[in-house]
């Protein structure tokens, strides 16, 4: 008895594993094996930028848009020499903006990286704002390639930095190469910047140009910074408070008077530095002007002096002449008198009475 239960519990057992496997291949999908390609990508697009001379890129860096970041450097645009050239371009490589930053002198870029804010953190060398040789030149810009702040490190020797990354803390870690603080030759330069050893102006020009080729440069100030918040809080004023005439009239009556002080103060600033510069004009060419006098008197006086110098000396020689041409009718006539008081002499003794 207890024979024939165990077998019909191993059967209906039997039964249930069955149905269960034949639900579980029903249900499942199918196995399928995935044989890995050894083909290399193909080339979806390419693009170029760039004028007449040199201009290459160094990093690019995708970015939340979908689009891509360019930093390299640039001899066809900027203020002279070599300059950081920073290019924006949408996600079929089309440009969408691109900057320049640098001055006369050689100012590469060799890294960049979109930053928590949506702006960029760029870091490359300068050799127009170094302190010597070449610097790590650090750039932070908003959204649009505005700079907002720019700083460099090093000091007499050559100081590079390759590579820039956002730290956790908000801040800035750079690597590269230097020779002002290595032990021989290059050694690793690693710099790490914090939030309270970064500017909140911006220290150098910063220069733009457009597509057209075309460049404009332009001064960040700290009066024009104001005057640019100052606009948006007229259109915020209008726009949060329609209904509120009267308020929206007043607060733009004293945003308006506000800007007027701001470009007044900036438009007293730029006579004062014009003023100063005419001063200095003025006064050197006052300088160059006594300076051209005073050569102009030394060379009459020298004339006057070798005229001097001439007359003295034809004085002298007419003078010598006069006595050699007085003394020879004197040494005649001495002789001649001689001879007679001679003659004379000799009568009187031979003359007998």
């Amino acid at each position: 008895m207890r024979s024939n239960r165990t077998y019909l519990n191993y059967k209906y057992l039997k039964i249930v594993i069955t149905a269960i496997t034949l639900i579980l291949l029903l249900t499942l999908p199918p196995l399928t094996h995935t044989t890995a390609t050894t083909e290399p990508p193909q080339v979806e697009w390419e693009k170029t930028f760039g004028g007449a001379r040199d201009d290459w890129g160094n990093s690019v860096q995708q970015t939340s848009d979908g689009g891509y970041i360019i930093v390299g450097t640039t001899r066809s645009y900027g203020a002279g020499g070599e300059d950081v050239y920073l290019i924006k371009v949408d996600a079929n490589g089309n440009m969408q903006w691109n900057k320049t930053y640098g001055g006369r002198g050689d100012d590469r870029g060799y890294s960049v990286q979109q930053t928590s804010d949506g702006g960029y953190i760029i870091v490359g060398t300068t050799r127009s704002y170094s302190a010597g040789g070449e610097d790590v030149y650090l750039i932070k810009v908003d959204a649009n390639g505005n700079m907002q702040w720019s700083r460099t490190y090093g000091d007499a020797g050559d100081d590079w930095g390759y590579s820039v990354q956002q730290t956790s803390d908000g801040g800035y870690i750079i690597v590269g190469w230097t020779t002002s603080y290595s032990a021989g030759g290059n050694d690793v330069y690693l710099i790490k910047v914090g939030l309270r050893t970064i500017p909140t102006t911006p220290t150098y020009t910063t220069t733009t140009t457009t597509d057209t080729k075309t460049t404009t440069v332009t001064e960040t100030q700290t009066t024009t910074q104001t005057q640019t918040t100052t606009t948006t809080a007229i259109s915020t004023t209008t726009v949060t408070q329609p209904t509120t005439t009267t308020t929206t009239v007043t607060q733009q009556q004293t945003i308006t008077l506000t800007t007027q002080t701001t470009l007044t103060t900036t438009t007293t600033q730029v006579r004062e530095k014009t003023r100063t510069m005419t001063e200095t004009t003025t006064i050197t060419t006052t300088v160059k002007e006594h300076i051209t006098q005073t050569r102009e008197v030394t060379r009459t006086l020298t004339e006057i002096q070798e005229k001097e110098v001439t007359k003295e000396v034809t004085r002298e020689h007419t003078a010598t002449t006069t006595v050699t041409q007085i003394n020879i009718p004197a040494s005649i006539l001495l002789l001649i008198i001689g001879l007679a008081v001679g003659g004379i002499t000799a009568r009187l003794i031979l003359w007998k009475p």
